[in-house]
């Protein structure tokens, strides 16, 4: 799938696994494109440039694994308010607990980690809508969202997978 097809989406109906009755019909399967930004749970940044903004999905009937990557050119904060989060996946999640989700690697981004005592970061698909946020998870086992103070550079890269169901 090429990533310049922003918004491709390709649907395949009917495919039979292990026999042709309708039991064994694979009946929703999807992959396709979307447009991940970098933003913020409350008020989001003033400005953002990207070097690079791509995602990718695969939809096995309410099944969403997605790739996004983000990596910004110029940054600009101005007045943001909540955590830091990438927006954008291309279908709600379900009304249901946390999702899993899992940063391949991120740069610029103020963790802080020495004053939290944290031990993990990570990313979490939350409920009903359409982002992943950013975590630390602290020596108490507490986690909690990476704050938009943490973004604070043009060179800020993030590259997360999701895996998460839809409402």
């Amino acid at each position: 799938l090429d990533s310049s097809e922003a918004g491709l989406a390709i649907f395949h109906t009917g495919v039979a696994i292990g026999g042709t009755g309708a039991a064994n019909t694979l009946d929703d399967y999807e992959v396709g494109t979307f447009t991940p930004t970098l933003a913020t749970t409350g008020t989001n940044f003033s400005s953002i440039g990207y070097a690079t903004q791509t995602g990718e999905y695969v939809k096995v009937g309410d099944l969403v694994i997605a790739h996004a990557r983000v990596t910004l050119n110029s940054f600009t904060a101005g007045s943001p308010s909540g955590n830091a989060v990438v927006s954008g996946l291309p279908f709600t999640s379900k009304d249901t607990t946390d999702m899993a989700s899992s940063i391949g690697f991120v740069s610029n981004i103020n963790f802080d980690i020495s004053s939290f005592g944290t031990i993990d970061v990570g990313a979490t698909t939350s409920a009903n809508n359409t982002r992943v946020s950013l975590t630390r998870t602290r020596n108490s086992g507490v986690a909690d969202g990476v704050p938009h103070q943490a973004v604070t550079s043009s060179s800020t890269d993030i590259n997360l997978v999701a895996i998460y169901k839809t409402a």
